[in-house]
Order: C-alpha cells, then sequence, then structure tokens
C-alpha cells in the first residue's frame, strides 16, 4: 500500500471519528472562539490538493486539520516534499546555489553513507538554514492559513493527538544541527533527501535530480513531537 493511500485512510478515519467526540468539539470550539454547534465533517481538498479533514460549524466557521499518521515502530512522518527546483524556487536560492545543492543530493544518491553536506559546505548551508528555518516550518506544517490545528494519529496505538497550529509554528525549535542525512531543525523536524526507489520511476536514471528519491523532504519525528508538546496537547483520543 503506497504512502498516499495510507495517508487518505487515515484521513478518513479522523474525518469519522472526531465528529463523535464531543469533549474534543468543545475544546476546539473553545480554543477558537467558535460560538456554534457542528454541522459536520468532511474531506478539505475541494481542490485537488491533498484533503485532510475538515471540521465544519453551523455559524459556517469551519476548521482545516492537518492529518499526520505514523507508526508506533518508526515514529516519523513526512511533512511535505518537494524537487530541488521548487524548493530553491519558494526560499529564494539562487541559481548557483540551487545547482550547488542539486550536485549535493546527486552525490548522496550515489553513496548514502556520505553526509548530504560535507564539512566544506556546512557553514555556507547553515547560514541558509538559520535564515530559513522558520519559514520553512511554516511552508512543511501550514502552508495555508486555514490549517489551523496539527492531528499526529499512532497507527499503532489508535491514539489520536490535537494541537493548535499556532502553538506549534510558535514553539517548535528551530536550531540547527548538521547529520550524515540532512540538517535537523530543533529536535523534531528534519531536512533530507528523500531516497527511495522511486517504484514509479523504474524508467529514471536514479542518480539524476528528475528521480523522485532526489527530491527533498521534511520530516517530523512525532513521537519525539509529542513528548517535547504535552505542555501544548488540546486533546486526544482513542478512534
Amino acid at each position: 500500500m503506497s504512502n498516499a493511500t495510507t495517508g487518505k485512510e487515515v484521513e478518513r478515519l479522523i474525518e469519522d471519528s472526531i465528529a463523535h467526540q464531543p469533549d474534543i468539539i468543545e475544546k476546539l470550539r473553545i480554543k477558537f472562539k467558535i460560538n456554534s454547534d457542528l454541522k459536520n465533517t468532511s474531506g478539505a481538498g475541494v481542490h485537488g490538493e491533498k484533503s485532510d479533514v475538515r471540521v465544519n460549524f453551523e455559524c459556517g466557521r469551519y476548521l482545516d486539520l492537518n492529518i499526520k499518521g505514523f507508526s508506533g515502530n518508526s515514529g516519523f512522518n513526512q511533512l511535505t516534499r518537494a524537487s530541488i527546483s521548487n524548493f530553491s524556487e519558494r526560499f529564494d536560492i539562487s541559481d548557483f546555489d540551487k545547482n550547488e545543492l542539486e550536485e549535493l543530493v546527486i552525490n548522496k544518491s550515489r553513496n548514502v553513507t556520505l553526509p548530504l553536506f560535507p564539512a566544506d559546505k556546512v557553514e555556507k548551508w547553515r547560514t541558509f538554514f538559520n535564515a530559513k528555518a522558520n519559514d520553512i516550518i511554516k511552508w512543511s506544517f501550514s502552508y495555508k492559513s486555514s490549517r489551523e490545528a496539527l492531528v499526529l494519529v499512532n497507527k499503532t496505538s489508535r491514539e489520536v493527538h490535537l494541537y493548535m497550529m499556532a502553538d506549534v509554528l510558535r514553539h517548535l525549535k528551530k536550531d540547527i544541527v548538521f547529520t550524515k542525512g540532512g540538517v535537523n531543525i530543533g529536535n523534531c523536524v528534519s531536512f533530507q533527501r528523500k531516497g527511495g526507489n522511486g517504484a514509479h520511476a523504474a524508467h529514471i536514471d536514479k542518480h539524476t535530480i528528475q528521480h523522485p528519491g532526489n527530491n527533498i523532504q521534511i520530516k517530523l519525528r512525532c513521537k519525539k513531537f509529542i513528548s517535547s508538546f504535552e505542555s501544548y496537547l488540546l486533546g486526544k483520543y482513542f478512534y
């Protein structure tokens, strides 16, 4: 089963279950100052974007929930991914530096034991990540302002955790640490080469920038996040 299919199943589980959690709905109403009853829940992707879940209230107000499922064993979730070209355009990376980042990713694809950023490149790219960490976090978690809550779903324990997106964006740590895989932004988020075989791209050379495995991805350490954000937990339940 593909990650996309698994993600859709998790979203449907939350869409079906959260409407039957009156305590959770009440906490959402209070936190977001919504003076109205729940109308229904629905998928939010009306124009083909990632759907997640929308909680609709009778007054017309709605909340988009950014749903992230993870296995109890791995504890990771891909927040987002992008080609290096798209990433560079979004974060104002020059053509020269875009080409350099592509080269670094290709080198990593040829030898995954190498660090993504070699020692002679670390300080240069540290400057970039220090300057852009906050924007990268916001893009990864909530590229749409309507995404006002984050929902983490432990598919092993069937436990659901809810957080206000404003708390997430405000309180995530953003210090930069370089690792063999890429860059850690704080203790919960990492930037790295996507990797993988690209089952639907077998015809593309794995060591070219066109291969999807040579995209970049932002990943969330879900278990670490949950333990770090206990004081900002809005609510939790089992589905």
